[in-house]
């Protein structure tokens, strides 16, 4: 009986801590002298060494605009860039030998979406700024 008592309540808080982590969508990286904004219409990122992934969620409308204006910069590593409207992932560009991107992206659809950054390699000196814009 007392290792019943002590069985069911552990099986039961083990069910749902993996049932509350399994739905958290998880930035996994290692980071340096980071610097980072995340509001809906602007994200920006700094930083001297990165490594891994970051995701940054924002948010569009016809009132806030439609426009997603982004600037990239990394001084070594390779990086990729790319946008993900629910379960469609778009890359934005790769900074690898070029070292710089900018750019503006005319979104087709209202509603939240994520700007991710993602390197296997350590990347170091980077800058990176995504606004939306009217």
């Amino acid at each position: 009986m007392r290792k019943a008592l002590f069985v069911i309540p552990t099986a039961l808080l083990t069910i749902c801590a993996i049932g509350l982590t399994s739905c958290v969508d998880l930035d996994f990286n290692e980071a340096i002298g980071v610097v980072e904004v995340n509001l809906p219409h602007k994200s920006t990122m700094s930083f001297a060494s990165f490594k891994g992934t970051k995701k940054f969620k924002m948010s569009c409308s016809e009132d806030a605009g439609m426009l997603l204006d982004y600037s990239c910069k990394i001084e070594k590593g390779t990086i990729t860039v790319s946008y993900k409207i629910d379960d469609d992932k778009t890359e934005l560009c790769v900074l690898g030998e070029e070292k710089e991107a900018s750019g503006t992206l005319e979104l087709e659809t209202e509603g939240s979406f994520y700007v991710i950054l993602e390197t296997s390699e350590k990347c170091t000196n980077g800058s990176f700024s995504f606004v939306i814009k009217k």
